[in-house]
């Protein structure tokens, strides 16, 4: 009944709003967990589909929208204000809650985020540790370093004879 009612309401935040649908689509999972012995009726049963349908929008955007749960508030408020886009937010949700709040400053100093950044930004995390300084630099592009393509040498130029003097 909370999680309907919140869902349902007017205006709402997109940190309620995606933990509203987190625990909808928690108590459906359960709910369809209950059947009695030898009731087939739940098989095949998605609940992010059967959600997504009730709420208008599709199964994509749901799931990326119940991820939001697991980011912090300030940046969800940076989706409420038009600043980030839910795709670039659902990459950052992937990332660390001290690590989302820094990205989030970054924004507000007027940091470029995009889905190519913010992915780099997640791989990045998964084999190391992100710093402050590492995080702008991916931000900037500048992380990981790209390998240096080498070039042949290039061909000296073929010397110039000079010019044949002048027939008197």
């Amino acid at each position: 009944l909370v999680a309907d009612s919140n869902l349902h309401r007017e205006k709402i935040s997109t940190y309620d709003l995606s933990r509203a649908l987190r625990m909808k689509a928690d108590s459906m999972k359960k709910k369809v967990g209950r059947r009695k012995l030898g009731d087939d009726s739940a098989k095949g049963w998605d609940t992010s589909e059967v959600l997504a349908k009730e709420m208008g929008m599709s199964p994509t955007k749901l799931n990326r929208l119940m991820k939001l749960s697991e980011a912090t508030k300030d940046v969800c408020s940076l989706v409420d204000e038009g600043t980030l886009q839910v795709s670039i937010a659902y990459n950052i949700a992937f990332l660390e809650p001290k690590v989302q709040d820094s990205v989030a400053h970054l924004i507000d100093l007027g940091y470029k985020v995009s889905n190519e950044n913010t992915n780099v930004l997640k791989n990045v995390a998964k084999t190391e540790t992100l710093t402050e300084q590492k995080i702008r630099d991916v931000l900037d592009g500048k992380y990981p370093p790209k390998p240096e393509i080498k070039q042949p040498p290039k061909a000296a130029p073929a010397p110039v004879a000079p010019a044949p003097a002048p027939i008197p």
